[in-house]
């Protein structure tokens, strides 16, 4: 017998590659084999031949082969049957995917096909199987036999795990990624549930798969209660389609979602269609969607498509709180100084009280933008086109109108540094509208008019660093526009609601479309501030107001702009450690009286997310509101420990002393479970949605299919195997 006792295993290294393996493992490949997979590498403390001509390794015995890795306290390597003889414990793992820990067993030369005894499967460190036996067949295939399956951990002291498949046998496609389950039981705390003579479940790396996804249980105070089961059909790798029926005592309903990618963009469509005891005489639906596409000189074609069956089916199925729908086609190119946009859409309010017939519901648009330097006076210009058509169902005179405007504007700005630091602006912008007005006796059917606008903006930005670290930076900020007052107005349909604000307060014109501009002489008066320091502390401020020497009666009371002065804007924003965070923003009247508020305080760490606001309204007819509107609205998510985490949410209508909609959910997850618990309840109604209670449920065991997150992490002290 020739033996090799090394001084190292380093050395016996050395000496099975120089000897032992040209002999065996690489002499036994053929070319293309070697090509692809190389030699076969071998590590142990000792190394014999026995007189059989056998190969024995024995002390800590390591093979590599390929992706594959073994690990065993002996191996013999029977040269006649080209076959690996393994006393264990051994481990084989193939790349990062799939680990196989055994007593003993027998494995051909590559490492592909034999049987393992007393061994255990891990795929992707998340899913454990235990067997009696373990059979490598033709390379791709593990089948093992009278077999336990769990993601979960199991421990000596609980040896029971929170649930388990137990199966006459398993079979692992390693190529196709996919489990085969024959007559398999689940068991939850060792308790059986439910019986399957065939199954088949996704392995934890594969990420697309046809089957059925994550069920839910349903429960809602008008659609009863039932079952939610997704399926999921892929086709190719670029498009998808996923069914989700759900069966209640009031409802069968249909979920649908179809996506399929495209070379140069994407498409999605989701949607539902429902029979139900609420409105038995229709078929009632939804399908929301759309798609992006590239075309030809970097043009960008976009589709969205919103169709409901009737107003109310959005909220009932608590589908989405949306109450309008907006359906568009829109072809667009954006470079660095030019714009162009062409769109059509349509539009239907599912509000309580509007009616679509006499709402601009199509609508036509097409802008054209190019910014450009003009050379001798020097700052920037931006020359603009537009054509905006609107078109209502109705016929009636006035209600029924529809409109088409044309319109052409040319703007110009430039900057220069003046003494002690000041920033000096000057601007002109000058433009023409050409209106087209059908259905409306109260209107010529024609309007062509123009305006202009001369303005002038001086800021002081003044900065200071103090001996901390702490950096100040105050601005004083003084605009002065004029506009000649108009006598003839156009229809007003894009510029309705304009308010002051902090995105506006610095700005020539606070109106949202082109209907209706700012006129006059008036300034803009205003200061702002921010403070930040190395302690983590930032503060920031502004406060300003409007200055006008004659009221031009375009705006609304409730909007702040009304008048000969506007209301005081007080807007602050407070950030402390990037924790802590408050924003107000706020309309003060010259009586001390907030006109409207807006306030969000947010507090987020590793535990928790929290974050409560608070409007307020004033009454405003033009808008449609009667009423003061005071709301209080809170959302909290809190994680109470590593398995166990919840969130809570209300809104809460202060000024009819009124809960709005509440709700709260409990999540428990662990290594092999996710369990989510949700109770919501809204309290408000329309004609036909009553307040109504849902209550869901979801149980996801993991381990099986890829959400493309990394595993998670075990909490429990005990490892998977001991």
């Amino acid at each position: 017998m020739l033996e090799i006792r090394p001084v190292t295993r380093i050395l016996a290294s050395a000496v099975l590659v120089a000897f032992a393996i040209p002999a065996t493992f690489a002499h036994a490949q053929t070319t293309t084999q070697q090509e692809q997979n190389g030699p076969a590498s071998l590590v142990a403390d000792a190394i014999s031949v026995n007189s059989d001509g056998d190969l024995v390794a024995t002390g800590n015995v390591e093979v590599f082969f390929d992706e594959a890795h073994l690990k065993a306290h002996k191996i013999t390597y029977q040269s006649k049957q080209e076959t690996l003889l393994i006393e264990g414990p051994m481990s084989l793992t193939r790349g990062t995917e799939t680990l196989i820990l055994a007593d003993s067993g027998a494995l051909d030369r590559d490492l592909q096909e034999g049987l393992l005894v007393g061994a255990r499967l891990v795929l992707n460190q998340q899913l454990q199987m235990a067997a009696n036996q373990i059979q490598r067949v033709d390379g791709r295939y593990t089948r093992l036999y009278k077999t336990v399956a769990s993601s979960c951990e199991v421990c000596a002291s609980n040896p029971t795990p929170l649930w388990e498949i137990r199966a006459e046998s398993i079979v692992h496609d390693q190529l196709e990624k996919q489990l085969y389950f024959e007559k398999a039981q689940l068991r939850v705390m060792g308790v059986p549930i439910f019986y399957l003579p065939y199954m088949r479940l996704p392995g934890p790396s594969l990420e697309r798969t046809r089957g059925f996804l994550i069920p839910s249980l349903v429960s809602n105070s008008q659609l009863g209660q039932g079952v939610r089961i997704p399926y999921f059909l892929p086709f190719g790798t670029s498009k998808d389609l996923t069914l989700a029926p759900l069966v209640t005592n009031n409802t069968n309903t249909m979920e649908y979602r179809y996506r399929q990618a495209f070379q140069n963009g994407l498409l999605e469509f989701e949607g539902a269609i429902s029979k139900d005891d609420i409105m038995p005489d229709i078929t009632r639906g939804y399908l929301f969607g759309g798609g992006e596409l590239a075309v030809a000189q970097d043009f960008i074609l976009k589709i969205r498509a919103e169709i409901v069956s009737d107003h109310d089916y959005l909220l009932t199925y608590d589908f989405s709180d949306q109450d309008l729908l907006n359906s568009t086609i829109d072809l667009s190119r954006a470079k660095r100084y030019e714009y162009i946009s062409t769109a059509l859409s349509n539009a239907e309010s599912l509000r309580e009280g509007d009616d679509n017939a006499t709402l601009p519901n199509l609508a036509f648009d097409s802008v054209y933008e190019r910014r450009f330097f003009p050379a001798g006076v020097g700052g920037s210009a931006t020359f603009s086109a537009s054509f905006h058509a609107a078109q209502r169902q109705s016929d009636e005179n006035i209600v029924g109108r529809d409109v088409q405007r044309g319109a052409a504007f040319l703007s110009w700005k430039k900057t220069a540094l003046v003494g002690n630091g000041m920033l000096f602006s000057a601007g002109a912008d000058v433009g023409a509208e050409l209106y087209g007005i059908e259905q409306d006796t109260t209107y010529p059917p024609s309007e062509f008019l123009t305006y202009g606008t001369l303005g002038a903006e001086l800021r002081w930005p003044l900065m200071k660093s103090s001996q901390d670290g702490t950096k100040h930076l105050l601005e004083p900020i003084v605009q002065v526009f004029y506009s000649p007052l108009q006598s003839d107005f156009p229809p007003n349909e894009d510029s309705q609601d304009a308010t002051l604000d902090p995105g506006n307060m610095f700005s020539g014109n606070r109106f949202p479309g082109l209907d209706r501009r700012e006129a006059g002489t008036w300034a803009n008066i205003g200061l702002t501030y921010k403070r930040v320091s190395p302690d983590g502390l930032t503060f920031g401020a502004t406060v300003g107001r409007v200055v006008r020497a004659q009221d031009p009666d375009l705006f609304y009371q409730g909007s702040g702009l009304a008048g000969f002065q506007s209301d005081w804007l007080a807007s602050f924003e407070v950030d402390i450690l990037n924790r802590l965070s408050f924003a107000s923003h706020s309309l003060i009247d010259d009586d001390f009286s907030f006109t409207r508020s807006e306030n969000l305080l947010t507090y987020t760490d590793d535990r928790y997310n929290i974050s409560t606001g608070y409007i307020w309204l004033t009454p405003e007819p033009a808008l449609d509101r009667y009423t003061n509107t005071s709301e209080w609205t809170f959302d909290a998510d809190y994680l109470i420990n590593s398995t166990w985490s919840g969130d809570v949410y209300w809104r809460y209508d202060l000024a009819a002393v009124t809960p709005t909609e509440a709700g709260f959910g409990l999540t428990y997850q662990n290594e092999c479970v996710e369990i989510d618990l949700s109770l919501s309840h809204r309290f408000t109604s329309s004609d036909n949605v009553d307040p109504s209670t849902s209550v869901g449920m979801t149980v996801a065991l993991t381990g099986f299919g890829s959400d493309g997150s990394k595993p998670k992490k075990s909490v429990q002290k005990c490892r998977r195997f001991n």
